[in-house]
């Protein structure tokens, strides 16, 4: 897995849009798309709103 996010880290903005743009239109782009945007809402949540944000959706216990 580290190895597939730095090959996509040294990618061009455009290599990213274009490899994001190939997988969400293969079939299973929907649970990309899901599984894409829980990571980083997962990362989001630990820099901008660690400790300090008071909405109750970002304060929810870990299931």
């Amino acid at each position: 897995m580290a190895e597939g996010v730095a090959w996509f880290k040294g990618l061009p903005e455009g290599g990213q849009r274009e490899v994001l743009r190939t997988l969400v239109l293969s079939p299973g782009g929907g649970a990309l798309q899901v599984a894409l945007s829980s990571l980083v809402d997962t990362r989001r949540r630990k820099l901008c709103c660690a400790g300090s944000c008071t909405h109750e959706w970002h304060n929810l216990p870990d299931p």
